[in-house]
């Protein structure tokens, strides 16, 4: 029940993100027991809150109602200075309940040591024409300004290809309004994809020592000549 509630208050979240002035930021944490986990921001932003109040329309901009709630899922309030919604979290689920299936959903699959991510959020609404004319208005342009959405993927090891920002194990896809957001990474758990550092680190340890013992017996030798020479 979980898989179906979290995936339609994502799926309906992202319909309603296509309109602008929304955020919707992901982050995700992939465990090594093929288990997902974390957190969503669901937001609207202060100037479209404070004009559907103006115009008496506020309910209609209730995060709550894009969030289907079960057992395993948290909400709380969020505000900052340019959004006001919801933060759900939900506890880990394993690869199969979290994805959907469909062809763009969000996928997570295990082969051997590899852990992959893929899947893509289509945030042109169908019609990349309409979003291209509400840029070009300027009654709208200014909504489309506070479109924010980004996903993060901590990833349970090493990454070794992705289209999006790394930083250590943590990749970061930015999207924008009108285009289709692809998302896709690879990371390798296997032991040997961080010991090689660690072997590195090593030796590169142990050569520095050699070298100073060596350079340190050459001193003593030298001084022990000059000592001689003197007498």
């Amino acid at each position: 029940m979980l898989r179906k509630s979290l995936m339609a208050t994502i799926a309906l979240t992202l319909a309603v993100l296509t309109s602008g002035c929304m955020k919707f930021n992901m982050d995700l944490t992939v465990n090594k027991d093929d288990t997902v986990q974390g957190s969503m921001i669901i937001a609207f932003s202060n100037e479209a809150l404070d004009l559907a109040n103006s115009m008496g329309g506020s309910s209609s901009l209730d995060t709550n109602t894009l969030i289907q709630k079960q057992d395993g899922m948290t909400t709380e309030p969020f505000k900052d200075d340019k959004f006001t919604g919801t933060k759900v979290t939900f506890s880990p689920k394993k690869f199969s309940e979290f994805s959907t299936g469909t062809a763009d959903s969000l996928k997570f699959t295990r082969t051997g040591d590899i852990v992959s991510v893929s899947g893509a959020l289509d945030l042109s609404g169908g019609d990349p024409t309409t979003f291209e004319q509400a840029q070009a208005n300027p009654m709208t342009a200014g909504l489309l300004k506070n479109f924010d959405i980004s996903i993060r993927l901590t990833l349970p090891g090493k990454v070794t290809s992705t289209s999006g920002v790394v930083s250590g194990n943590t990749v970061t896809f930015k999207g924008t309004p009108g285009a289709k957001l692809v998302i896709d990474a690879k990371s390798d758990q296997s032991p040997t994809s961080d010991s090689s550092m660690l072997i590195f680190g090593g030796v590169a340890v142990a050569a520095v020592a050699v070298g100073v013992v060596l350079f340190l017996r050459s001193r003593k030798g030298k001084v022990v000549e000059t000592q001689e020479v003197v007498e």
